[in-house]
């Protein structure tokens, strides 16, 4: 366990002796140290990594580059000294172990030395670093008035400047690669890589909110756009609103060293296109693994995955040269920062996508990047032709809602019976209602529901006389009173040549009329002829009143006895409609066509003039019913379906048309923005390097003296 912790210590510190503690005062004494050479402090905990880092802040990044190396091989000796015995190490490995020191010494009075220069100290310091780096780390890093000249990224130019003073004239190419090796620095050593995840983070939070209804609802394309759009925007703005106000003044020194500016700005543009390319590869593959599907070929290259990463990448470089314009034009890093919010408060509100706009703010929003995007990706994802639920989920989310009014019987009459209806109730009053049906049809939709078994089974159990049931019918108005009956007169005065005229037309006495009579010498009909020649203007009385007639019958001992009959008793409807051959009747015409058919208009003009009916004109009605009960009448199927239809087209769009001129134009609105922003870079870093900041002074030319 000894041995372990020993190499566990030569590994992290380079030594496992007494030595140690100063190493761990040497770290925590670097932490301040490196700040205030604008480095991160954590680098000090890094194995090796901190020595290269405290040669940066003594401007020797060279000799910190060499050191780097020396204590890796001097750490592996040390291992090796620790675990193989010190007798069977030949003459040459003590040789070099002894030399690796000796160099390591003096690499390291170099970085010292370079350490008191930077800070104006006295070089008495030295043989303190020498011997108590510890204690030096701790006084250097946490005294305020060990203050240094330059910051370690100043000592870089001064290097390079010096550089190419020995190597002679500047090269345009020269000064490229020299960008470019500083901005890859910046991606190791400054955290620029940090935005590959962040671009990794941004889209797992967002897409995982949009996947759901993505390519498939009206709102769900238009939402996914959105997030793309904004993921897009965001990476490019966070890769770039840094870059030119945190190295200003460097980049003033290097132009006043006789760099070419427009290498740098080169350089800078191609490195955040690289960024963009990175952060599309990372959003599109994220959006892949969280679940987002791309279902058909695209419409300009065939693989819509690829397609829309075309449209991501152009929206992000867009933003990304929208906010080097920004980083060119302000000067601190926090000033950068604070705008940064704004631009993308304003790309995302005047995207012109789901949050609504003014009609003064349309013009507004054909400048923003984001709405180019959001057309294009929605042109792309095909949102005119996908359902529009947001109508009908709003609807289903309610239905569970009470909704109700109050009118007078009056307000609907004079509503539906207008000489000079609105089009919406004249459409009411055209529509036609019922259809034809077949006697069959009819029975079948009356008997076959569980409501008509019920019924027809029921039991009637009315313990009720014949008479009882006519009293109760008279009570009602349905038969009229024998009092209302008595008065009535039926028949008339006949004649009897009217009396044989009515016989003259019955089948039965035409018969008759043929036989002879009287020993065969005469007709019937020869016999009354004769007869009414003489009788036929003889008036007979055949009328009589039907109050005399009910009195007759009533009185008689059959009909006495039938009132006081209980037919009704343990009957049920189904054997009362057998017993009156309901069922045969309906079987017999069952091929019979009804025509139920007829307008609303003529259901109104019949039933609007009926007394009982204007009777209830002042009659208050309230009508409450929930929205899941009228949508039940009509059918919620129904309803679904014609909401899904109308809402769609009442949100269709031209603009986001699926087909390939779209998408091809809004590209080619993409492009125009990153041709527009690059020249605006390239014009204010022209402008804005030409005036001498405060705190610096042009070195003169010794050419010119």
């Amino acid at each position: 366990m000894q041995n372990v912790l020993k190499t566990a210590a030569i590994l992290y510190f380079g030594s496992a002796d007494w030595w140690i503690i100063l190493e761990v005062c040497f770290i925590v004494g670097l932490w301040p140290l490196l700040r205030k050479s604008g480095i991160k402090g954590w680098w000090s905990l890094v194995p090796f990594g901190r020595d290269y880092m405290f040669a940066r802040c003594a401007g020797c990044e060279k000799e910190g580059r060499v050191l780097l190396v020396l204590r890796i091989l001097n750490t592996a000796v040390s291992l090796a000294g620790k675990t193989v015995d010190i007798m069977s190490f030949s003459i040459s490995a003590i040789a070099l172990a002894l030399a690796l020191m000796m160099v390591i010494v003096i690499y390291g009075i170099r970085i010292y030395k370079g350490m008191t220069d930077t800070y104006g100290k006295s070089r008495w310091w030295i043989p303190v670093w020498i011997f108590a780096n510890g204690i030096a780390a701790l006084i250097w890093g946490f005294s305020p008035s060990f203050t240094p000249k330059e910051q370690a990224h100043e000592h870089e130019i001064d290097d390079r400047i010096e550089e190419e003073k020995e190597h002679g004239k500047h090269t345009w190419f020269g000064d490229l690669g020299g960008n470019f090796k500083r901005l890859l620095r910046y991606f190791a050593f400054r955290h620029d890589w940090v935005n590959l995840p962040i671009a990794v983070l941004i889209t797992t939070i967002v897409a995982s909110i949009a996947k759901a209804d993505f390519f498939t609802t009206m709102d769900g394309t238009i939402k996914g756009s959105l997030a793309l759009t904004c993921i897009a925007v965001w990476n490019g703005c966070f890769n770039s609103i840094k870059t030119v106000c945190r190295e200003r003044r460097m980049i003033r020194r290097l132009k006043d060293g006789g760099m070419y500016l427009s290498s740098y700005i080169v350089s800078v543009m191609v490195y955040q296109a690289v960024m963009c390319i990175l952060q599309t590869i990372l959003t599109m593959y994220t959006c892949t693994i969280i679940g987002i599907q791309f279902p058909y070929e695209g419409l300009v290259i065939s693989n819509l995955t690829v397609e829309i990463a075309v449209t991501m990448f152009l929206i992000s470089f867009a933003s990304d040269l929208l906010c080097l314009c920004v980083s060119a034009l302000v000067r601190e890093v926090s000033t950068a920062m604070t705008v940064m919010p704004f631009i993308l408060v304003i790309q995302l509100v005047f995207s012109g996508s789901i949050i609504n706009i003014q009609a003064w703010s349309h013009s507004i929003s054909k400048f923003t990047i984001s709405n180019y995007g959001v057309k294009c990706i929605a042109s792309q994802a095909d949102y005119n032709n996908r359902p529009m639920v947001l109508g009908w989920n709003l609807l289903e989310s309610i239905k569970d809602n009470e909704v109700g009014t109050q009118f007078t019987v009056g307000e609907i009459i004079d509503t539906l019976d207008a000489d000079d209806p609105s089009p919406g109730v004249q459409k009411l009053r055209d529509t036609v209602v019922g259809r034809v049906f077949t006697v069959g049809e009819l029975r079948d939709m009356i008997l076959g529901s569980e409501m008509a078994d019920v019924l027809l089974d029921q039991n009637l159990n009315l313990d009720m006389s014949i008479g009882e049931l006519i009293d109760i019918l008279r009570e009602h108005d349905i038969i009229p009173t024998t009092e209302e009956l008595k008065d009535q007169t039926f028949g008339k005065v006949f004649t009897m040549q009217e009396i044989y005229g009515i016989l003259n037309n019955v089948e039965a006495f035409q018969k008759v009329k043929d036989k002879k009579i009287l020993f065969n010498l005469i007709t019937v009909g020869d016999t009354l002829d004769t007869i009414m020649i003489f009788l036929g203007d003889m008036e007979i009385n055949a009328s009589f009143k039907l109050g005399q007639l009910i009195d007759t019958i009533m009185d008689s001992a059959f009909v006495k006895e039938l009132m006081e009959k209980r037919p009704l008793q343990g009957y049920t409807f189904r054997m009362l409609l057998e017993k009156a051959k309901v069922f045969e009747t309906l079987d017999r015409f069952q091929d019979t066509e009804i025509d139920a058919r007829i307008t609303v208009g003529e259901i109104i003009d019949a039933l609007v003039y009926l007394p009982f009916v204007q009777n209830y004109r002042n009659q208050e009605i309230v009508l409450k019913a929930k929205i899941s009960a009228l949508m039940d009448i009509v059918g919620e199927d129904t309803v679904r379906d014609f909401v899904l239809e109308k809402t769609t087209q009442a949100v269709q769009v031209p603009e986001y048309a699926h087909t390939r001129e779209n998408v091809l134009d809004y590209w080619n609105d993409l492009l125009l923005f990153v041709l527009l922003f690059g020249i605006a870079f390239i014009a204010i870093m022209e402008i804005s390097m030409r005036s001498i900041p405060l705190g610096l002074k042009k070195k003169k030319n010794p050419a010119s003296e």
